[in-house]
């Protein structure tokens, strides 16, 4: 023996996607999965960053939208939503200039993720996953949150959001009962917290003693 100890070669952490329709809880069961040790990614903040520093996505918005989506020379996401939100096109036109470099962020950040030895699970919380396209971003697991039509809007409209741009979000989405299709657990959002956390508990229990 040459007294090298070889150590197993560590497995990397399952991914996990978590999508669904808007305002159906996606949000909410992330939070869950976090508590019980996964690292989470939010697809809404990376966009966040990427309308904040990328001056390619700034420049394609202006040029797409004009310059009153501009408060002293950032992007005011209130007016850009607004302006975004006026038709189903205008939020496809969004999408197309925002997505490639909130993908490659969300790339980057599972990579990360995934190299840290202290990482259990990385937990992807992203609506249009399915949309982009399998392969644009890796998964081994994708949990689809389910909640009510009048729950949902209701949720969205707690939050500001009209009916009209209500529909023009979910126009721009593949339809629930299609997505429902590619997801591997469904955790259902349609009774009290405390039956949700239950649900998502089993869920996280299940993908992990899968691994």
């Amino acid at each position: 023996s040459s007294g090298v100890i070889h150590n197993p070669p560590r497995t990397s952490p399952p991914i996990i996607g978590v999508t669904g329709a808007i305002g159906s809880g996606k949000s909410t069961v992330t939070k869950l999965f976090s508590e019980w040790g996964a690292t989470t990614i939010s697809a809404d903040e990376i966009g966040h960053r990427v309308l904040a520093h990328s001056r390619i996505v700034r420049h394609q918005l202006i040029s797409a939208f004009g310059d009153v989506i501009l408060a002293s020379g950032t992007i005011d996401r209130a007016v850009l939503a607004r302006k975004a939100l006026a038709s189903t096109s205008r939020v496809l036109t969004l999408n197309r200039i925002v997505h490639p470099a909130l993908i490659q962020g969300i790339n980057r950040a599972i990579s990360k993720a995934a190299r840290e030895p202290s990482t259990r699970a990385v937990v992807v919380d992203a609506a249009l996953l399915v949309e982009w396209g399998i392969g644009r971003i890796h998964w081994d697991c994708l949990v689809g949150v389910s909640a009510p039509y009048h729950a949902r809007i209701q949720r969205l409209r707690d939050r500001g959001l009209t009916l009209p741009q209500i529909r023009q979000f979910s126009n721009a989405q593949m339809p629930w009962q299609k997505k429902r299709l590619y997801c591997d657990f469904i955790v259902k959002n349609d009774a009290s917290r405390a039956t949700l956390r239950r649900r998502a508990r089993l869920c996280w229990d299940k993908m992990l003693s899968s691994k």
